[in-house]
C-alpha cells in the first residue's frame, strides 16, 4: 500500500537527514525499484496506492502492466486483508530494496504449491508474506509500526493452524541509520540514475516461464506492493 512521493507525505523519518523533499525523493526510488523488479518478474501484480493515483510513479507503474489500485482505509492490517480478499497472493514491501527475485520467486513458488510464507524484517517487522488462502484474522491484535510485528504474526499463524515457511531476514529502509547503511551497500542508486536494471531478454524469459509455471498450479498467485 504505497504512499505517494510527496514531500511531508512519505518516509518523513528520513527527514532529519535527508529533508522532506530528500525524503520523498527516496520514496519514490523505492517504488520504482519494486514496480520494475516486480513486472520483470511476469506475475500478476497489484500496487495499491495513496492518496490518488495520478502520481508519476504510479502511472509508471500502470505502464508495465501492474494493476494500479486505490488503498483501502484502516489500518495496515485492514488494508492487506481487504487488499488479499482471500486470494492466494504475497505481499512484498516496496522499502526493502535487499529482497530480490530469487527469494521473491521462492515465495510464490510456495503459495502456488499451497503454503504459505513470510521473510522477516531485522528491525522486528517482515517485508515479504504470502499464503494460499490468507485469513483475515492473521492481521489482527498486531501494533502495526513496532518491533513485535513479527512475533506477533508469527503467534496468529499459530492461532489459524498454518504452517508457515520463515525464509532469511532482510533490512527495510525506516530510518536514516538504516538509509545509510543501504547506500553504502550499493542497494540505493544515486539520485537521477535508473532506478532498476532492465532484466536481460535471457533472464525475461526465463522469469516468464516461472510464471507460466506458477500459473498452471494457481492462478490467484499475485504480487500485491505494500507499505
Amino acid at each position: 500500500m504505497a504512499k505517494a512521493p510527496r514531500p511531508g507525505w512519505s518516509k518523513t523519518r528520513l527527514a532529519p537527514r535527508l529533508g522532506l523533499r530528500g525524503a520523498a525523493r527516496v520514496q519514490h526510488i523505492l517504488i520504482a525499484q519494486r514496480i520494475e523488479l516486480a513486472a520483470s518478474l511476469g506475475y500478476p501484480c497489484e500496487l495499491h496506492a495513496s492518496p490518488n493515483l495520478n502520481h508519476g510513479v504510479f502511472l509508471q507503474a500502470k505502464r508495465l502492466g501492474i494493476a494500479v489500485r486505490h488503498q483501502f482505509h484502516g489500518h495496515l492490517g485492514q488494508r492487506m486483508a481487504r487488499a488479499q480478499a482471500g486470494r492466494g497472493s504475497v505481499i512484498i514491501g516496496t522499502d526493502s530494496p535487499a529482497l530480490g527475485a530469487q527469494q521473491i520467486n521462492k515465495a510464490m513458488k510456495i503459495v502456488a504449491d499451497g503454503g504459505h510464507v513470510c521473510v522477516p524484517a531485522t528491525d522486528g517487522g517482515y517485508v515479504l508474506i504470502g499464503s494460499a488462502s490468507p485469513q483475515a484474522r492473521l492481521y489482527q491484535t498486531i501494533n502495526w509500526g513496532s518491533n513485535r510485528v513479527m512475533r506477533q504474526t508469527l503467534k496468529q499463524q499459530r492461532r489459524c493452524q498454518q504452517h508457515w515457511h520463515v525464509l532469511s531476514a532482510h533490512a527495510d529502509l525506516d530510518t536514516p541509520a538504516d538509509y545509510k547503511k543501504q547506500r553504502k551497500c550499493g542497494l540505493l542508486p544515486a539520485y537521477g540514475k535508473r532506478p532498476f536494471p532492465a532484466p536481460s531478454a535471457t533472464q525475461a524469459q526465463k522469469n516468464s516461464n516461472n510464471a507460466s509455471l506458477l500459473k498452471k498450479n494457481r492462478d490467484t498467485s499475485k504480487i500485491m506492493l505494500t507499505k
